[in-house]
C-alpha cells in the first residue's frame, strides 16, 4: 500500500499510522455455500493473523524503514517517527513483509511540528 500527502510547508512532520484492531475484522466465505471460514469470533483469534508491519518513509534525508508490532501497537494512531519534509509529495510504503499470515493498512497522517 502507498499513502501521498502533498507537503505546502516545509518542516519536520510527526507520521502516523492508524491501526485498526477489531476483534473480527471480516469474514471470509467460500464460494456457493454459507459456510464461513478465516475468523472464529473470539476475542484476539482474529488479531493472531497479524503480525509486525514494515513501514517504508520516504524524506528529505533518504528512506527509513520502520517496523511496528501490531501485537504490541496501540489500537488507533501509532507515531513511527519525525522526519523533515520539503514543499514536495511526502510519502509512505506499507510492505508485504511481515512474520503474520496477513497485511494491513488503514491510514497514514502527517502532523507538522
Amino acid at each position: 500500500l502507498n499513502w501521498t500527502a502533498i507537503i505546502r510547508d516545509p518542516g519536520y512532520y510527526d507520521i502516523y499510522a492508524f491501526i485498526g484492531k477489531p476483534a473480527v475484522r471480516m469474514s471470509v466465505r467460500s464460494g456457493a455455500g454459507s459456510e464461513t471460514r478465516g475468523y472464529s469470533g473470539e476475542e484476539g483469534n482474529a488479531d493472531r493473523n497479524y503480525g509486525d508491519m514494515h513501514y517504508r518513509i520516504y524524506h528529505d534525508g533518504g528512506v527509513d524503514e520502520i517496523t511496528l508490532d501490531y501485537q504490541n501497537s496501540d489500537g488507533g494512531w501509532n507515531n513511527l517517527g519525525r522526519f523533515y519534509i520539503s514543499s514536495d509529495t511526502g510519502k509512505v510504503v506499507l510492505t508485504n513483509k511481515s512474520s503474520g499470515r496477513l497485511v494491513i493498512g488503514d491510514a497514514i497522517k502527517w502532523v507538522k511540528e
